[in-house]
Formats: C-alpha cells, structure tokens, sequence
C-alpha cells in the first residue's frame, strides 16, 4: 500500500494536477455537528494529541474525462458510481466529515470528533457543480473545494457557483492559489500575491474567513509555509500518501489523492490506523 500511494505521488508532483480513531481513545464530551441547515448530529469528541491519525482525501474530478484528453491528465478523473461508493462507505461507516472550517475549528480546541474523515477537492472544476455536489447533497456530506481563482471560463466554477454552494453549508471553500503556482520555483514577492489574491477573492464572494491552502502539486518547503503564515493562513494541505497529522505544524498536514483505481476500504484501514486503540 505505501509503495503505491508513493508512485502515485511521483507521478502528481510531475504530471501536473485516500472506523478511523484519533489518537486518545479518551471520549471528553459531545458536541453537535451541523449536517445542513437543519439536521444536527451528535457526536463524541477525543482528545489530540501531538500525532494523530485522521484521512484527508484529495480528489480533482468527478464525470467522465474528455476523450481528448492524455491519458496523464484522466488519471485526476473518478467516475461517478466511485465518488458515490465513497459516500457511502462515509455513511454506512458513520463517519462524520468535516469541511475544512469545522476540522479548523476542531484543531484549535485540541479535540476532534473520534470518526473523523476530510474530503477535498482541487482547482475548481465546472464538473463539481454539476456532478460532485449533487452526490454530495444526496448523502448529505461535507467536503471543502480548493479554488485557483485566477482561472475563468466554461470548465470552471463561477463565482455565483460557489456561493450558491457555500449558502448550502455542505462546501466550504479555500484557497489554492490565484493561478496554480509552483510555490517553490517563483519569487517570494509573486508566492505572496499568488496566496494573498486568492485569499482576498474568495473572502468577498463569500465574507468568511479563508484560512486553508491547498499547496499546488503537493509542492513546498518551509519558505512556503513562511509566506502562507505571512499572508494568514492557518492550515497547509500536502500531498504525503498517508494519514499521520501532527498537531504542532498544521501548514504540513498530509492528504491521500484518490483516483479511480483508489481502494477506500484499504486506505481506511491501513498500518498506522491499525495499530491504534479502539475506542
């Protein structure tokens, strides 16, 4: 499993643009959740520790991939009887999914809820809207959009889009940059308007707080996440094939790409998760 999650991490960084207990098996409290508008789910949350284990999936599209496209270029396409097989092993495994704002949210009180699984989403694409979010609403599932905002066009969400989304409560938005920069390659003074602009777009469309990045290509190094700091954000997302968090460094937090071929039950259920004490 760790061998095919790291190939497919060297073919992301070069080609372009997965029950799972945290690590206290001590419940402290329950709290609520809000599923939409108007479903709360109770839940009981555990305490963090400094490592802990929660999945942060990474998908790109959902639909079926342009028969023009390379073959490299499908490979970020899943269908969509995969994305909603993902949904329901979220629901028939009663996980709670958090969208970035709430897994924030969570992180600064040290607690999280003891089911926790994070989906996410990068780039933007038109076919979320149109095939992604209404699967979404059927499961009544949350999951967070990361957006290169400087990209416009038919293929791509619109600004109406995403607050129409937003308004829902089941997508969250963050940042991906404007254009979807190679942070490590560029000048720290064109990394801080790549972070900043997008941070300044998203927040007037939907007067919130953006906080996340989604780091394009998975790629950054700690003047990258100098500059994230710099221009406010909170949480890095990487891309590291696996599911280990550590709570001191939140703008390293590690990110599973799902693809068609992605096994979810596996990547649920793989070695770090296995060896922790059930709740």
């Amino acid at each position: 499993m760790r061998k095919v999650l790291s190939i497919f991490f060297f073919i992301f960084v070069f080609s372009g643009c997965s029950s799972v207990p945290v690590s206290n098996p001590e419940v402290k409290e329950e709290a609520s959740v809000v599923e939409n508008s108007a479903v709360e789910k109770k839940i009981n949350l555990v305490e963090l520790q400094d490592s802990f284990f929660i999945p942060i999936l990474a998908l790109h599209h959902v639909g079926n991939p342009p028969a023009s496209l390379s073959d490299s270029a499908k490979t970020w396409y899943i269908s969509e009887e995969k994305f909603e097989n993902i949904l329901r092993v979220i629901e028939d495994n009663d996980y709670t999914a958090l969208s970035m704002t709430e897994f924030l949210d969570f992180l600064r009180q040290k607690k999280i809820p003891e089911k926790s699984i994070v989906l996410t989403f990068d780039d933007g694409a038109k076919d979320f809207y149109e095939v992604a979010f209404p699967l979404l609403q059927k499961y009544n599932v949350k999951a967070t959009m990361h957006i290169m905002t400087g990209v416009r066009g038919d293929d791509w969400l619109s600004a109406e889009e995403i607050k129409e989304m937003h308004d829902t409560g089941l997508v969250d938005f963050e940042s991906h940059t404007k254009y979807h920069a190679y942070l490590t390659r560029i000048s720290r003074d064109e990394a801080l308007v790549e972070l900043q602009k997008s941070k300044e777009y998203l927040e007037s469309i939907l007067e919130k707080q953006v906080e996340v990045i989604a780091y394009p290509f998975g790629l950054y190094n700690e003047d990258v996440k100098d500059i994230a700091r710099e221009a406010g954000y909170k949480v890095g997302l990487t891309i590291k094939g696996n599911i280990e968090q550590k709570s001191d460094d939140l703008l390293e937090l590690h990110r599973i790409i799902i693809t068609e071929y992605s096994n979810i039950e596996e990547i649920l259920s793989i070695e770090e998760v296995d060896k922790m004490p059930k709740l």
